[in-house]
């Protein structure tokens, strides 16, 4: 595919970076108090989020890479995928942070280039999948001259801006009391994805997966989810994306830097932002909030007594056709 790139992209036009983070979500990342009503444990006991959640039985990676059990359940903390998918990062971030002005420029063109269509950092990305590139995490007071030092440099110049697919923080996503699936949080983020956007300390970081519109500054460093979601979520959490429409997150002609955000925007006004703004998180309420509670009585109901979701969870146990099940 032609004009496709997989690396930060440096506009010729305008002082814009564009920066790509790959990434991939580990169980650990989740640390805050799991939930202890007695009704979700019932129903995560006879029907498990292991067996609804989508990736588990979607993704398959080389078994050379990591061993299938282990990135298939929300219990064991494999980090394998987050770090390998965070190491085709690196080059690029130190690029970046090691470079300066025109030779920064010149870096990024050339990085480009490589990464450009098929061709280009393929040793490296092999490696990276064969586990034969690790990743050196940076202590904190390196980081924090990274951050220093970046952002000191680029402030008059650019106006940077990165982006994953991921969760970065925890406290991005809603306690689990208010989530219609309370694993959630174990399949969302990954930590040395945050690590990565606090080293390139970009004017802002924009990220997706959970389908929770959101835009929160925390510990100085923005953070926008706007999301579409899934049609059934049009009147849901997503009613404010299709009431405002696509979201202007950078705009040439109000200056570089942190200037070129436009102020105020419409995802400053989702219903999670004002949450976040007003009120402190308290992830040990254990409090169900309506619609979760709502959501496990329904299973419930299909559990407790002879219908198609008993059927269908015993087909799964022996084997044999959920079509079958469903009669």
């Amino acid at each position: 595919m032609q004009n496709m790139y997989r690396s930060p992209t440096s506009s010729s036009i305008t002082s814009l970076l564009l920066f790509p983070l790959y990434s991939w979500y580990h169980a650990g990342f989740d640390t805050e108090p799991e939930l202890n009503d007695k009704d979700f444990l019932e129903v995560d006991q006879i029907y498990p989020f292991e067996r609804r959640w989508g990736d588990f039985s979607m993704c398959h990676w080389p078994s050379s890479l990591v061993k299938a059990s282990d990135v298939k359940s929300i219990h064991v903390d494999n980090r394998t995928l987050a770090y390998t998918f965070a190491a085709l990062n690196e080059h690029s971030l130190s690029v970046y942070l090691n470079s300066e002005g025109t030779d920064r420029d010149n870096s990024i063109a050339h990085t480009q280039e490589g990464e450009r269509g098929e061709g280009g950092g393929g040793d490296e990305r092999r490696g990276v999948l064969e586990g034969k590139i690790n990743i050196n995490k940076k202590n904190e007071q390196q980081t924090e001259y990274d951050q220093k030092r970046c952002h000191h440099d680029r402030e008059e110049q650019e106006t940077v801006i990165s982006f994953s697919h991921f969760v970065p923080r925890q406290e991005l996503c809603p306690e689990k009391r208010f989530l219609v699936e309370p694993y959630l949080p174990r399949v969302i983020g990954s930590d040395v994805l945050e690590h990565q956007v606090r080293r390139l300390h970009p004017h802002l970081h924009l990220f997706g997966h959970t389908h929770i519109p959101i835009d929160i500054t925390l510990e100085g460093q923005r953070y926008v989810q706007w999301c579409l979601g899934y049609p059934r979520e049009a009147t849901k959490q997503c009613a404010d994306v299709y009431k405002h429409g696509p979201l202007l997150v950078y705009d040439s002609s109000l200056g570089v830097g942190a200037n070129a955000v436009p102020s105020p925007l419409p995802s400053e006004s989702a219903y999670w932002s004002v949450r976040f703004r007003t009120h402190s998180r308290q992830p040990q309420d254990m409090t169900l909030s309506p619609w979760l509670r709502t959501r496990l009585e329904g299973y419930k109901a299909r559990i407790d007594g002879p219908n198609p979701l008993t059927k269908l969870l015993e087909a799964y146990q022996t084997n044999s056709s959920p079509a079958d099940a469903s009669k």
